[in-house]
């Protein structure tokens, strides 16, 4: 990945800065980087806020002080944010300050600073390369679909769609689960409000354990009727004595008790209709003297004859059996009396059995009664003919039938009682049981148990196909660390020194300063010290200090986190300004170590020295083919493809507080000395407006124009001769604009002479009067000169 081009909305200085809106060539057309970048700046423009930008995208991280950063890098339609860089794949190494603070901290801090060791290939060693090479066979390659990282690969493949089937039938039960949890929370009779998933997973887990069958379908209905039982009132147990054996005994005696007439008429003893017919007429006419049937007067001894034979006997007999029918009826009546209960006062589940005992109990009821009926009617039958003792039939007794059932009928109306008491714990038991009914017939209809023994079965294979993934994973792991010991042998920091000191010489000689590695005790490695001759290296030189950190980068750039890869470089101001002498050396490094051979993916260049730049015009261009709108490479004449530079020339401005990037001014690029650019500033404010855009130009007018008379003049006039002097000369002693040029010289080139000037606003008018009439003396004196300056700036 190449950038093409930046948005800074905020960085630094760089603020609201929009590509596309200002790096544009003459035609209006957009420009983008290419592979080879060179930027200049003046000091203070933007150069190192720039390189910034690209050392975040190398580190990641946010250089310290800049809050609020915003900013995008384009490749083609690709945009990386700035708070996405981790998404980023460039290879980006940037030197600037920034670089040798991280890395070379003891040329600024010699007291608690240090130089950062980095190791680099050490010499070759076949037997190890082949050792790696061997292994690097075995791990294999995906693309070419062979060894132990393709057999992973797959592998993995096969795990990834064990997960999935696993996943996929759990997260189907699971649905399946939660749709009916959902049914049971939103059926009322269940009363359920936050019934959920990991409920429904817990009864099935009690209905496996307790084996719960499904009820039958009277079974739900009962249990539903139940839900809606009102509490019944409270029944009173039956209470009763059955006294059969006792009558029995009574009755039998009575029958076959034997009695006499005194004086017995025989007529009524053969006749016992007759007799209780004269019975029922003697109590009739008692103080009667005649018939009341005939009127007839009754005989005289017909009261003694009659209480011969119905005597004191047969009337306690009578009697007696009055007193016994009595009793029979009496226990007729206690049983008629008993209370009647309904099959409605028993709750739905003790109904079947109420039904059961007091069908039982009618019978037996019925049966007993029936008893008592002989009795009676044998005690009516002896009172017809009291005289003639008979026998009592043969009974069947069932009192302790009837206890029995009495008893039975008893403890159902207690159980009955005791319901009412535990109604509302019975119907929370019901609804359990109605919701393991439901849920065993929801199991039984989605066959539960066989989609759990699938996923079982499924989890088994993902454990399977895990382990393999693990044992292949285990054996690439043990074969890379191998890689990783085998080729930490090829490296050797000492290497990284040697390369160092190796740059070095070219430029100081062996006499001069160079880096050493340093065994470090305390850390069991070894450490960079900076030396001059056998001496630690102090207090060095700020053309030193370039000298070696730029040494350190290049050679760092061989690094084994670096060699072999694409990088993109970017190169800010390795020159000092105190320096001079040291530009060809470092645009020698650059030329023969990154441009020449073409190791680097991009290339930026920045600088503020114009000696520099002007080296540069003599680096290796790189070239691109030229590509037609069909996508295919346009042939020259002689059928090659044809080629074009793939460089693009930059300069940072700051235009007030704010810097801006645009295209380089040809005179720059293409004759690369100060002397044009002044006179490209004088010639702007001359023939141009002043506006909120170029304004910085004119306050920096007189700066530039006494730059530019010192150069002009000084070839103009190649003698000792004062400044002030030749600048009469120069102006045809027109003191107007001497005096004029003097003023806005040396007011806005040496404020602490005028600081007062400093509060004031600029005269425009005057600024652009003097240039003019600066270009309009050269084209007077020198027209050739003055056509060929004006030709350099356009």
């Amino acid at each position: 990945m190449s950038i093409n081009k930046i948005n800074i909305n905020n960085f630094g200085s760089f603020q609201q800065f929009e590509w596309d809106n200002t790096v544009r060539d003459k035609g209006s057309n957009k420009v983008v980087f290419k592979r080879l970048n060179i930027i200049y700046g003046r000091n203070y423009s933007g150069k190192t806020t720039l390189s910034r930008i690209f050392r975040t995208l190398q580190t990641r991280r946010t250089p310290d002080n800049y809050f609020n950063v915003d900013f995008s890098v384009f490749n083609e339609n690709v945009e990386i944010k700035h708070p996405n860089l981790e998404s980023c794949t460039c290879e980006i190494r940037v030197y600037n300050q920034d670089f040798v603070k991280d890395n070379l901290s003891f040329l600024t801090n010699q007291a608690n600073g240090e130089i950062k060791t980095f190791a680099i290939m050490g010499e070759k060693n076949n037997e190890i390369e082949i050792q790696i090479e061997n292994i690097e066979n075995q791990l294999g390659d995906l693309e070419q679909q062979s060894g132990l990282r393709f057999q992973l690969a797959e592998q993995q493949k096969l795990w990834d769609s064990a997960v999935s089937e696993h996943r996929t039938a759990e997260t189907n039960l699971n649905e399946e689960l939660k749709n009916h949890a959902r049914t049971i929370k939103e059926n009322p009779a269940y009363q359920e409000v936050n019934y959920n998933i990991a409920r429904i997973k817990q009864d099935i887990g009690n209905i496996t354990t307790k084996n719960i069958s499904k009820f039958s379908n009277s079974e739900v209905d009962s249990k539903k009727v139940l839900l809606k039982q009102d509490a019944l009132k409270e029944l009173h147990k039956i209470s009763i004595n059955f006294n059969l054996d006792q009558l029995i005994s009574q009755t039998k005696e009575i029958l076959q008790r034997q009695i006499r007439p005194t004086e017995a008429i025989q007529e009524l003893l053969s006749n016992h209709l007759l007799q209780n017919w004269v019975k029922q007429g003697k109590d009739l006419h008692k103080n009667r003297k005649s018939c009341a049937f005939c009127q007839q007067p009754l005989p005289d001894n017909i009261w003694q004859k009659l209480d011969a034979h119905f005597n004191q006997e047969s009337q306690k007999l009578e009697a007696d059996i009055d007193s016994g029918i009595t009793f029979v009826e009496k226990e007729i009546s206690k049983i008629s009396g008993l209370a009647k209960l309904s099959r409605q006062d028993f709750y739905v589940d003790y109904q079947e059995k109420f039904e059961s005992i007091n069908s039982e109990l009618d019978n037996n009821l019925k049966s007993y009664s029936n008893h008592l009926g002989v009795l009676k009617n044998a005690l009516l039958e002896r009172k017809k003919d009291i005289f003639t003792p008979s026998e009592i039939p043969e009974l069947k007794n069932n009192i302790t039938e009837l206890n029995r059932l009495i008893e039975e009928f008893c403890l159902l109306i207690k159980s009955n009682n005791e319901r009412s008491k535990t109604l509302e714990d019975d119907k929370m038991n019901a609804r359990k049981d109605l919701r393991l009914s439901d849920v065993v017939g929801f199991i039984d209809s989605i066959k539960y148990d066989d989609k759990k023994n699938s996923i079982a079965s499924l989890d088994n294979k993902v454990k399977e196909e895990s382990e393999k993934v693990q044992k292949i994973q285990k054996e690439v792991s043990d074969l890379e660390r191998e890689i990783q010991k085998l080729r930490s042998e090829l490296t050797d920091e000492r290497k990284g020194a040697e390369r160092i000191n190796k740059l070095l010489n070219h430029f100081f000689g062996h006499d001069g300063i160079t880096l050493e590695a340093k065994d470090d005790l305390s850390n069991q490695g070894v450490k960079f010290q900076i030396m001059r001759g056998n001496n630690t290296a102090y207090n060095l030189s700020e053309g030193e200090c370039s000298l070696v950190a730029f040494c350190y980068f290049m050679a760092k750039l061989e690094e084994i986190n670096s060699k072999g890869k694409e990088l993109i470089i970017y190169i800010d101001d390795p020159i000092s300004s105190l320096d001079s002498n040291h530009i060809f050396f470092v645009y020698s490094l650059i030329e023969s170590l990154i441009t020449k051979p073409g190791k680097y993916k991009q290339l930026f260049i920045s600088t503020h020295n114009l000696d520099f730049l002007k080296y540069l015009k003599r680096i290796t261009i790189p070239k691109k083919e030229v590509v037609g709108t069909d996508g295919q490479p346009i042939l020259d004449t002689k059928g090659k493809p044809k080629k074009e530079s793939d460089c693009q020339h930059f300069i940072i401005e700051r235009i007030g507080e704010k810097s801006q990037i645009s295209l380089m001014p040809n005179y720059l690029k293409q004759y690369v000395t100060e002397f044009n650019y002044l006179f490209h500033k004088i010639y702007n404010c001359g023939k141009t407006e002043c506006t909120d855009e170029n304004y910085e130009q004119f306050y920096s007018f007189g700066n530039n124009l006494r730059k530019f008379l010192e150069a002009y003049l000084f070839f103009k006039y190649p003698c000792n001769e004062p400044q002030d002097e030749k600048i009469m000369r120069f102006f045809e002693e027109d003191n107007f604009s001497v005096n004029l040029a003097n003023r806005l010289i040396n007011e806005f080139s040496h404020l602490e002479e005028a600081i007062d000037r400093s509060t004031k606003p600029i005269d425009v008018p005057e600024i652009k009067a003097l240039a003019n009439k600066v270009l309009n003396r050269i084209e007077q004196i020198d027209p050739e000169q003055y056509k060929a300056l004006e030709k350099s700036i356009k």
